[in-house]
């Protein structure tokens, strides 16, 4: 379990010079277990990267180490008025939540970690490490490496930290359940 960015680039190089594939670990709360390195190899496990970083209010932005989990970030930014909107069901780290691209509920109204992720930090599978994107909205021509890294599933480089996108923290939130003896109920509701 790497501590820093360094960290895992050290492990990544050593993965590589040895020929044993890595597999990223984030907070285990994906449902498709892709997260084990089945077929043997190194799995890196983020969740001692859980530092949030910076919080700048004024720019709607915070940045976060890879293993912050969602709940956990959300809290830190309780005072500031502030939250972090994608919320794809599970209290995943926001580093899985980055490599699988995640939606949830409010997608259609804040969009998917795609849109929400505004720079990154990642090792490559060099051992390299790459920074990317950040607070200035990419206006250039040539390869958007943030967003292809976002939903790349681990395969391209191991996030170890976001600059992530934040929105006004709602006044209230709500949810509702409704129970049908039958799908025809349900659909006559509807």
């Amino acid at each position: 379990t790497p501590a820093s960015t360094a960290q895992a680039a050290e492990a990544v190089r050593v993965a590589r010079a040895l020929r044993v594939p890595v597999v990223p670990f984030g907070a285990g709360t994906s449902l498709e277990g892709h997260v084990h390195a089945l077929a043997g190899g190194l799995s890196i496990d983020t969740s001692a990267l859980d530092a949030v970083v910076d919080v700048c209010a004024e720019d709607m932005a915070c940045v976060a180490q890879a293993g912050v989990r969602r709940r956990a970030l959300n809290d830190h930014l309780r005072d500031t008025g502030l939250h972090f909107s994608v919320d794809p069901g599970a209290d995943a780290s926001v580093g899985g939540m980055a490599a699988t691209r995640a939606s949830g509920t409010t997608a259609f109204a804040h969009g998917t970690m795609r849109e929400n992720v505004l720079g990154l930090e990642a090792v490559l599978p060099s051992g390299e490490i790459l920074r990317t994107g950040g607070l200035a909205r990419k206006s250039s021509a040539g390869l958007d490496l943030k967003s292809l890294l976002v939903g790349s599933e681990g395969t391209l480089g191991l996030i170890t930290e976001l600059t992530l996108r934040l929105r006004p923290r709602p006044a209230a939130e709500a949810a509702a359940r409704a129970s049908f003896a039958s799908l025809a109920d349900a659909c006559d509701a509807a």
